[in-house]
């Protein structure tokens, strides 16, 4: 939880406790801070940890594996995490990734901070200037950011809350700014609220972060999210993408993101390779392996769905999006009875959705007239969440005027699946209709 990097971070086993430097940095983990001239900047506890394993091996390089385990022990991590601490710390020494002066990415292999360390003792230029730690920003930052991974309706508003108060407290706190945006964004996505006024609000923050900072990927994902899924400026958001992944490539989302703005535009290769650069340095991430499953599927390569589905349940089971995936999956490969007796393993499971289990269940066992009634059932439901889902169902069992009714609510709801739609191979039946075309064209991707 937030609450366990709260406390400043010393060294194990009683190794370099006192102040540093790292080249003309001053480095004072006591403090979590580091200073060169008139400069200083905060480290998240974490990300100060981390500083000081690589620093306790100097000259050596430190395995993501050994990192894990020594600045997080007993507590699985992803590698996105580590990976996120590798990015805060250069972009606090302002060491470029592709020529780095400070911590340098072994392919591979891991980490290794270049400069060698000297301590405070061997250099007389004192303890750096004195600065306002705005401890309650980064308290307010760190738990907004816990929050925020929770995704849920009211844990996102804690998190807008708590982020809200950071930027307060300090208006040049670019990363709270860059949250916030990602905050906005999620919650027009998860359709909790007016995504128009998210949206909105999702742009402004990430412009104010880029203003202060404007060699963050963070807030270039941000903005170029609000200009994918709400303005439809494609051509706009790949560039903002592709910046991200520029100034940080080991920024998963950056290239998460890239993969479904590039399958949204039938640019099926080039999505799956971006897919498995995200999945490769996230390789436990649910949305990542969906978003590679979701590419691998568009490119017709079913089975290669199907092994990384079970290969991420066999991880995480019981998680719905893949859950659905593979069953989908099963699917198009022709292999019906693989699918119905999935979808009966996820009754009375977190997985259960009563409704689409009735529906799926009877597409999947040739009941098409079953799967019409069930269909009709949902008529007026405006409310039903994945309305995506409903389209794709009523395709499969010819339902064709009842289909783009759930695309258009979708549309209009700003639902990020029909951004899908053209890559997704579960319209093919729809690809005829003049509706089709002009639905793309509405996207913008025709």
């Amino acid at each position: 939880m937030w609450g366990t990097d709260s406390e400043p971070v010393g060294s194990p086993g009683g190794e370099m406790r006192g102040d540093f430097h790292i080249g003309d940095w001053l480095v004072q983990p006591q403090l979590n801070r580091i200073c060169r001239s008139t400069e200083t900047t905060r480290l998240e506890p974490k990300a100060m940890a981390v500083l000081m394993c690589l620093a306790r091996h100097q000259d050596e390089v430190v395995t993501k594996e050994q990192l894990k385990k020594e600045v997080w022990p007993n507590t699985h991590v992803t590698n996105h995490v580590l990976v996120r601490c590798i990015s805060d710390l250069r972009r606090a020494f302002r060491d470029d990734p592709r020529e780095p002066k400070i911590i340098q990415t072994i392919s591979r292999g891991g980490y290794r901070l270049m400069p060698p360390t000297v301590d405070t003792a061997s250099r007389s230029n004192g303890q750096g200037p004195p600065v306002h730690m705005h401890a309650d920003a980064v308290e307010n930052y760190l738990k907004g950011r816990y929050c925020y991974e929770q995704r849920s309706h009211a844990s996102l508003l804690r998190a807008v809350a708590h982020l809200e108060k950071a930027v307060a407290t300090d208006p040049r706190f670019a990363r709270a700014y860059a949250a916030l945006a990602d905050c906005y964004a999620l919650i027009a996505q998860s359709g909790f609220e007016n995504p128009d006024f998210c949206y909105i609000r999702s742009k402004a923050a990430s412009l104010k972060a880029l203003n202060l900072d404007h060699c963050g990927a963070e807030p270039h994902v941000s903005l170029a999210l609000a200009r994918m899924c709400h303005d439809l400026e494609w051509d706009e958001a790949e560039a903002g993408f592709r910046k991200a992944v520029e100034l940080d490539p080991e920024y998963a989302c950056a290239h998460h993101w890239l993969a479904f703005c590039l399958l949204a535009r039938r640019r099926t290769a080039e999505a799956i390779r971006q897919a498995e650069t995200a999945r490769s340095l996230d390789p436990v991430s649910l949305v990542f392996a969906g978003m590679l499953v979701r590419a691998l599927l568009a490119a017709g390569n079913h089975g290669e769905g199907v092994d990384v589905c079970l290969e991420m349940l066999e991880l995480r089971p019981a998680s719905p999006d893949l859950e659905w995936l593979l069953c989908e999956s099963y699917w198009y490969q022709g292999k019906h009875e693989q699918a119905r007796l999935r979808l009966k393993s996820m009754q009375g499971s977190e997985c259960q959705d009563g409704m689409r289990l009735a529906v799926y269940n009877a597409v999947f066992s040739g009941e098409t007239d079953k799967a019409i009634r069930e269909l009709h059932r949902l008529v007026g439901r405006v409310e039903l969440e994945d309305p995506i889902s409903w389209a794709k169902a009523s395709a499969w069992v010819g339902e064709t005027d009842r289909a783009f009714k759930w695309l258009d609510c979708a549309f209009e709801r700003k639902d990020t699946g029909v951004l899908l739609l053209d890559a997704d191979p579960g319209f093919t039946g729809l690809r005829s209709e003049p509706r089709f075309g002009a639905m793309l064209q509405k996207l913008r991707l025709h």
